[in-house]
C-alpha cells in the first residue's frame, strides 16, 4: 500500500512510496537489508535535512531505535554518551546538560535526529559535533553486516562526511559522543555575545549558553510545525582570498569568515539578502524567511520539484550578481530515480 511522507519530513512535501517499514533495534534493519524485497532502503530520521521527490521508488525505512547510555573512563573526566540514531538531537542535548555533562550546548534546538548529526557534521556558534564525536556504529546497506567508524573514518568536514560521499551506502545505528563535567564554553560567536551581553552574563555557565543560543536561534529562525522548513538550505560558501577582495571593493560590507588554506568563508544569508530575496513574495507556494534568507519556507508548495525550481532561481541570481555558486545544504532524494535512488539518510 502506498504511503506518503509528507508528515516524515519536516519541509511537509508530499512524497508517495510503495514501502515503508518502521525501524526499532539494529538487527531488525540488518534483517531487512538481507532481505531480497527490501534492498537499496532509504534511511529516514526525522527529514529534517531532505527534499524529496513526489515519487520514491525505494524501500523506506522510518529509523525510530530509541535509548542512551554512559560510560565513564577509568581515571578520567571523560564521560561517553551512546544514543541511539532514532532520537531527537535536541532533546540529547538537553539532557546531556541536565545530567551535567558539558559541550553539546552550541548545537541546542538543532532539529533532526542523532543519527542525521554525523551526515552534515552538524555545527553551530563556533562549535561541530566532531568536536565531541568519539564513534558511532552503522549497518552496510550493500552487506548488512554492522560496522565501526572512529572520528577519522568519518572524514569530518564542514558539513560534510563520508556518508555523504559514500551516499547511500551506511545507516547510523547510534552514535557516542565524549563529553565532561568540567565546563568549557564556546561563546564568542558574535550573535550569542550580544545575546549574553543582553541578558546581563559575562561568565555563562552551559546551561545559561544553551539557553541563550535557544534564545537566538527561536528569534531568527521559523518552526518547522508552524512554517515547514529543513533549516539552513545553502551552504555558506568558500571562495580564495583574492576572490574575496575583489568582492569586497565593490561590496564593501560584505562579510567573510577566515578558512583553512587559501581561502575565506562568506556569508550565504548576506548574498541572499544583498540580492533582494527577502523582499521578493512566495513563488510557487516557497518564499525566503524574512529573520534568516538561509531558510525556505514551504507555504503551500506540495512538490519537491518546485521547491528545487525556487531555490535554483536564487541561485543563479547570487551567481550573476556576485559571481559566488551556492551549493544547496539539504540531501535530495529520488529525483533522478525511477527504481532506485542515491541517497540514505538518517
Amino acid at each position: 500500500m502506498s504511503v506518503n511522507l509528507k508528515t516524515s519530513n519536516t519541509l511537509g512535501l508530499s512524497a508517495v512510496a510503495d514501502q515503508v517499514v518502521t525501524v526499532t533495534d539494529s538487527d531488525s534493519l540488518i534483517d531487512l537489508v538481507k532481505d531480497r524485497q527490501l534492498r537499496d532502503l532509504l534511511v529516514l530520521g526525522e527529514g529534517s535535512n531532505v527534499v524529496l521527490a513526489p515519487r520514491i521508488y525505494r524501500p523506506v525505512a522510518l529509523m525510530r531505535n530509541r535509548g542512551v547510555s554512559v560510560h565513564q573512563d577509568e581515571d578520567s573526566d571523560h564521560f561517553d554518551i551512546t544514543a541511539a540514531a532514532g532520537e531527537n538531537w535536541h532533546e540529547l542535548v538537553m539532557w546531556t546538560l541536565g545530567e551535567g555533562y558539558c559541550g553539546l550546548e552550541n548545537l541546542a534546538l538543532i532539529p533532526g535526529s542523532v543519527g542525521a548529526a554525523p551526515v552534515q557534521n552538524i555545527g553551530a556558534y563556533g562549535i561541530e559535533l566532531a568536536d565531541f564525536f568519539l564513534a558511532l556504529t552503522a549497518v552496510d546497506l550493500r552487506t548488512g553486516e554492522s560496522c565501526s567508524f572512529s572520528r577519522t573514518d568519518c572524514r569530518f568536514g564542514y558539513r560534510d562526511s563520508v556518508f555523504k560521499s559514500e551516499r547511500g551506502r551506511f545507516a547510523i545505528v547510534d552514535v557516542t559522543v565524549r563529553l565532561s563535567k568540567t565546563p568549557a564554553v564556546v561563546d564568542e560567536y558574535p550573535d550569542l555575545r550580544a545575546e549574553l551581553v543582553r541578558s546581563g552574563i559575562d561568565q555563562p555557565s552551559p546551561q545559561q549558553l544553551a539557553a541563550a543560543v535557544i534564545r537566538v536561534r527561536e528569534a531568527k529562525l521559523p518552526d518547522p510545525r508552524r512554517h515547514p522548513n529543513a533549516g539552513s538550505f545553502f551552504k555558506n560558501p568558500l571562495v580564495t582570498k583574492s576572490q574575496a577582495g575583489a568582492l569586497r571593493r565593490s561590496l564593501p560590507e560584505l562579510k567573510s569568515y577566515p578558512a583553512s588554506g587559501n581561502f575565506e568563508k562568506l556569508s550565504a544569508a548576506q548574498l541572499i539578502d544583498l540580492a533582494g530575496w527577502k523582499e521578493k513574495p512566495a513563488h510557487g507556494g516557497v518564499r525566503v524567511w524574512p529573520k534568516q534568507p538561509l531558510v525556505l519556507i514551504n507555504d503551500s508548495c506540495e512538490s519537491g520539484e518546485a521547491l528545487l525550481d525556487f531555490a535554483g532561481r536564487i541561485q543563479n541570481d547570487v551567481a550573476a550578481r556576485f559571481g559566488v555558486q551556492l551549493e544547496i545544504e539539504p540531501d535530495t532524494i529520488g529525483f533522478n530515480d525511477n527504481a532506485s535512488g542515491d541517497g540514505t539518510i538518517t
